[in-house]
C-alpha cells in the first residue's frame, strides 16, 4: 500500500510512468523499481532525462512496474529515500523492489540509510560515485574524463577562446569534468588563445537550474571582445544559457550528455547514462543482481564527442582539421588520459 500512496503524494501527475496491463499479467506480483531523482532533475533535456529514458525502456522491455518520484527539494528527497528503505523492510511479501538514487546529493544519507536494508527482495542501486557501499548497495560510475578531454583538444578548432560554465566546484562529476576538459584545452596542438572556467554556485546541489533573466545577465559579465565558446557542465542550466546565447553574436555552445544540434552547436560530448541504467536493471532483473561496482567510459563507448556542424563552412573546417586518422589518435590519447584517471 506503501508504493501506491507514495506514487499519488510524490510522482508526477500522479500516475505511474508505465505499468504492465492487468489482463496479461499478474502486475501485484511484477518486480518494481523506484527511483528518486535531484529536485531540479526531470525535464533538463540532458542527463536526467536520459536516465529516465533507459528506466522506461527498460521497464517496457521487461514488464516491470516503476514508480518515478521527482522531489521539490533535497529534504523531500531524503525522505522519499528513508521511507522506501523503511517500506522495503516492511513489506512481508515475495515482491522483488529496485531503489534506485540518482544523485550524489543523497550520498550521506544513503551511506548513513542503506546498511538498514535487510530485505533480501531489495536492492539499491546509486550512481555515479566511485566509492562503493559495504551495504547492500550497487554502485556504477561513467568515466567522462576522457571524452570531456576529447572535447577541450578540439574546441579552438571551433573558438580559440573557452568559457566553462560549471554548476559547482563541489559535485564530484562536475569537478572532473571541468578538470578534464581543462586539461585537453590545454595538450592542445591546435591554436587557441584562452580558457576561463566560472562557477555557477558553492554547494553541491547549486547550479544547475537557472532563469533566462539570470543567464542574461551572466553572458553579460562574462562577455569579451571575440567570440567565445561556452562548454556547459550545469545540467539544466545548460539550456538556458544555449537559448539566451543564441540570441547573442558573441557565443558558441558545446552540447553535453546529448546531441544538441542548433545553429550555435557544431558539436556535443555525449554520455550514454540511458544504455548504462537498462543495461543495470536488465541485469538486476534477469540474474537477481547487480554487480557490486562498475565503470563504463569513453573505451567501450558509453562516452563520445558527436559531430553536428550547424552550416557547411564548419563542416568543412571538421573535415579538414578532424578527420578520422586525426581524430583516432586523440581519441587514443584520451582513452589513455581516462585509465591513468582510473588507476
Amino acid at each position: 500500500m506503501f508504493f501506491c500512496v507514495l506514487l499519488l503524494a510524490c510522482n508526477r501527475g500522479g500516475e505511474t510512468i508505465y505499468q504492465p496491463d492487468p489482463d496479461d499479467i499478474q502486475v501485484d506480483t511484477m518486480p518494481m523499481v523506484i527511483v528518486v531523482y535531484d529536485y531540479y532533475g526531470i525535464g533538463d533535456l540532458s542527463y536526467n532525462d536520459l536516465i529516465y529514458q533507459g528506466i522506461e525502456e527498460a521497464a517496457m522491455k521487461n514488464n516491470l512496474r516503476t514508480m518515478q518520484l521527482f522531489p521539490h527539494d533535497i529534504d523531500e528527497g531524503e525522505a522519499l529515500i528513508s521511507r522506501a528503505i523503511d517500506e522495503m523492510n516492511a513489506s512481508t511479501d515475495n515482491v522483488r523492489r529496485l531503489l534506485i538514487v540518482t544523485s550524489a546529493i543523497y550520498d550521506q544519507l544513503l551511506r548513513e540509510k542503506s546498511g538498514l536494508l535487510t530485505n533480501p527482495n531489495a536492492d539499491i542501486l546509486y550512481f555515479e560515485t566511485r566509492n562503493p557501499f559495504e551495504s547492500k548497495v550497487s554502485t556504477f560510475f561513467i568515466n567522462y574524463y576522457g571524452a570531456m578531454f576529447l572535447a577541450g583538444y578540439i574546441s579552438p578548432v571551433f573558438v580559440k577562446n573557452v568559457l566553462v560554465v560549471a554548476a559547482n566546484p563541489v559535485n564530484p562529476s562536475v569537478k572532473k569534468a571541468v578538470k578534464a576538459f581543462e586539461d585537453g584545452f590545454a595538450a592542445s596542438s591546435f591554436p587557441k588563445k584562452n580558457i576561463k572556467t566560472v562557477y555557477l554556485g558553492s554547494k553541491i546541489d547549486e547550479g544547475f537550474s537557472m532563469t533566462d533573466s539570470a543567464a542574461v545577465v551572466f553572458l553579460n559579465e562574462n562577455r569579451q571582445s571575440e567570440m567565445q565558446l561556452i562548454m556547459p557542465i550545469c545540467g539544466g542550466s545548460a539550456n538556458v544559457l544555449a537559448r539566451v546565447a543564441s540570441q547573442t553574436s558573441h557565443y558558441n555552445l558545446v552540447g553535453i550528455d546529448r546531441e544538441s544540434p542548433s545553429d550555435i552547436c557544431s558539436f556535443s560530448v555525449v554520455k550514454h547514462i540511458e544504455n548504462v541504467v537498462a543495461q543495470s536493471i536488465e541485469t538486476w532483473y534477469k540474474n537477481g543482481s547487480m554487480p557490486k561496482h562498475s565503470e563504463f567510459g569513453l573505451a567501450d563507448g558509453f562516452t563520445g564527442v558527436s559531430f553536428h556542424p550547424s552550416d557547411s563552412y564548419i563542416k568543412s573546417v571538421v573535415e579538414e582539421n578532424l578527420d578520422n586518422e586525426t581524430m583516432s589518435l586523440i581519441e587514443k590519447t584520451a582513452i589513455e588520459k581516462e585509465v591513468s584517471d582510473e588507476e
